[in-house]
């Protein structure tokens, strides 16, 4: 079991939803974030990644360790916008930290936006959606 289930949210193939279970790893999520990729490969319009984080409550440990395929500065030029819902204060302040530490045009290529719940983030991808 990769702990990370990814899908499209829609038949349309708008939005990829990856939905974060307890016990997920970076060796999942680079897992994940391929399979996304090769997802997003498949069409030719904008997407939207929505993260679910609402059933999990922890960041794995050791992230440097998988520091490049985790911060590649290669962006899927399909991918519009992160949006996260469902992170809890920590992970939000680790994420905050990050961002003085990457890349610039790294953090600015993801968009990220929080929400508090999924379906606060789900709502939040009809105003971000490219008309």
């Amino acid at each position: 079991m990769s702990n990370i289930d990814v899908r499209w949210h829609t038949d349309k193939g708008c939005i990829l939803l990856l939905t974060f279970e307890q016990g997920w790893t970076w060796e999942t999520f680079v897992h994940a974030g391929y399979q996304c990729n090769d997802m997003m490969d498949t069409v030719s319009h904008p997407v939207i990644q929505v993260f679910d984080m609402s059933q999990t409550d922890n960041i794995p440990g050791n992230m440097f360790k998988h520091r490049r395929p985790i911060f590649s500065s290669d962006i899927h030029p399909n991918l519009q916008q992160v949006i996260i819902g469902g992170a809890n204060k920590y992970m939000q302040a680790v994420y905050r930290a990050l961002t003085n530490v990457l890349p610039a045009a790294l953090v600015n290529g993801w968009h990220i936006t929080f929400a508090d719940t999924l379906e606060e983030a789900l709502a939040l991808v009809d105003s971000a959606r490219v008309k």
